[in-house]
């Protein structure tokens, strides 16, 4: 039965603000992963497709060192794999060859590895032309610190085409994920994550002072302010940590800028006074292998070639082995670029490893380098995706030995 755009609309408020469960919820949590037809919803083309019937799907916690368990049963008429985007896990729930024999229409896979980062990942369909996440089918992996930070609020946001592919009106002041009560000096984490399929979000805190805490699950060594749109690309996420500072009665938003205005993706009205608190202190960090730039392999990826997933490796490393990639953007689209089962350093203008992040914007005709420690054996994919309607992303594979 198709949903109605009340039942539509519930269903994302849901998912959106779900809390993190207690251990006794936890341990009760379903380890089914179901993907399912959910019908048609508004002017929506073709069903919805979603996990467990919730769009977008549960909330899975897991604490950094366990194990994720999750068996994913395909309801659907096509072959579906999870990709757990951003998370370094084992080649055999993760790797190229899983993840290209999908799971039959039918048929189930069991799930079954352990999460050694801590921070914000989500788990998604893969698909060419990401046409199953624009149907509903991803969803929050939330892994927990040992020390989390001191905060009230932990709001998971996943923000897609349909959030923002309407132009806001002058007095759009209607939030697109979430409304949340918060009092003034009361401290939100804002746990973003761009699940669209083509926009670019430009984020914007208004009443709130916010910093930017960990960019694609990975800490920053301190946390940075976040005062001008802050940029976020298809599969890019953000942890911001934001302090509300307007009076009782007044509201806080974070927006998504655009051309013709703001777009209101959640609101926070202020219901009284809390306490305050000091700049936030850095998140505890990941155990992240640091590349030596004495010995490198040093590799080139044009993104308009047609590498193939199923053809030989564009490379392959030696298990704890630097790698150096220049990403060339011939196309004529802005692209992100994936790089499957581990994190790469972005080469700033002093040539040094900057920024940790596991998904990459290049705009067209840009390049960008960027160095990893290939330590994660197996065939991993490298995936691109293009910003523009109707252009299908290219993949290539690489192998650690």
């Amino acid at each position: 039965m198709p949903l109605t755009r009340r039942q539509f609309t519930t269903a994302l408020i849901a998912a959106a603000t779900a809390r993190p469960a207690t251990g006794a919820a936890r341990a009760h949590m379903p380890d089914v992963l179901r993907a399912g037809e959910l019908g048609g919803v508004g002017g929506q083309s073709g069903p919805i497709w979603a996990y467990d019937g919730m769009l977008p799907g549960p909330v899975i916690h897991a604490e950094r060192g366990r194990r994720v368990v999750r068996r994913l049963e395909n309801g659907l008429p096509v072959a579906s794999a999870v990709h757990w985007h951003g998370t370094r896990i084992d080649s055999g729930n993760g790797g190229a060859d899983h993840l290209l024999d999908a799971v039959a229409p039918g048929s189930g896979f069991l799930y079954d590895f352990a999460v050694r980062d801590a921070g914000t990942y989500w788990y998604r369909s893969l698909d060419q032309a990401r046409t199953p996440i624009a149907r509903g089918l991803h969803g929050f992996l939330i892994v927990g610190e040992e020390a989390p930070p001191d905060i009230d609020e932990d709001l998971p946001l996943a923000v897609t085409d349909r959030h923002v592919a309407l132009d806001p009106a002058p007095d759009d002041h209607t939030p697109r994920l979430v409304t949340c009560e918060m009092r003034q000096g009361q401290r939100l984490r804002l746990r973003m994550v761009n699940a669209s399929a083509h926009h670019l979000l430009r984020l914007e805190p208004h009443g709130l002072t916010a910093w930017i805490a960990a960019l694609d699950g990975m800490p920053l060594p301190q946390a940075r302010r976040l005062s001008a749109p802050f940029l976020l690309a298809p599969g890019q996420r953000a942890d911001i940590l934001a302090d509300v500072t307007l009076d009782a009665g007044e509201r806080a938003a974070l927006l998504h800028r655009t051309a013709s205005g703001p777009v209101v993706l959640a609101t926070f009205p202020v219901t009284g006074r809390g306490r305050s608190r000091r700049a936030p202190l850095p998140l505890e960090p990941n155990p992240l292998a640091q590349p030596m730039r004495r010995s490198v392999r040093r590799m080139v990826m044009r993104l308009s070639r047609s590498h193939g997933p199923d053809g030989p490796p564009l490379f392959t490393a030696r298990a704890g082995e630097t790698v150096q990639l220049r990403l060339t953007n011939d196309s004529t689209a802005m692209q992100t670029v994936h790089l499957h089962g581990h994190h790469m350093h972005l080469i700033d203008r002093e040539n040094s490893p900057g920024a940790v992040r596991d998904t990459v914007l290049i705009r067209a005709g840009d390049s960008r380098q960027v160095i990893f420690v290939a330590d994660n054996p197996g065939d991993w994919m490298i995936e691109c995706h293009s910003l523009a309607p109707h252009h299908k992303g290219r993949r290539a594979r690489f192998r650690v030995t």
